[in-house]
């Protein structure tokens, strides 16, 4: 299903109205982040890049 962003808007307006609804919206938000950056910092382009005493697992990370 795809929204646009004037429904979403709409939806996160209605949604502040409701008691508890901005926290639940942080809530949301700050969830969706973090499983965002876990997933991107599993990637494996981000072991490309050179970083000292850190070395790419070849069993996690076959080229």
């Amino acid at each position: 299903m795809h929204f646009t962003k004037v429904q979403i808007s709409e939806l996160m307006r209605k949604h502040t109205e409701k008691e508890n609804g901005l926290h639940d919206l942080m809530e949301i938000m700050l969830s969706s982040m973090m499983m965002l950056m876990g997933s991107v910092a599993m990637e494996h382009k981000v072991f490309d890049r050179l970083l000292p005493n850190i070395t790419c697992d070849k069993t996690l990370f076959p080229d």
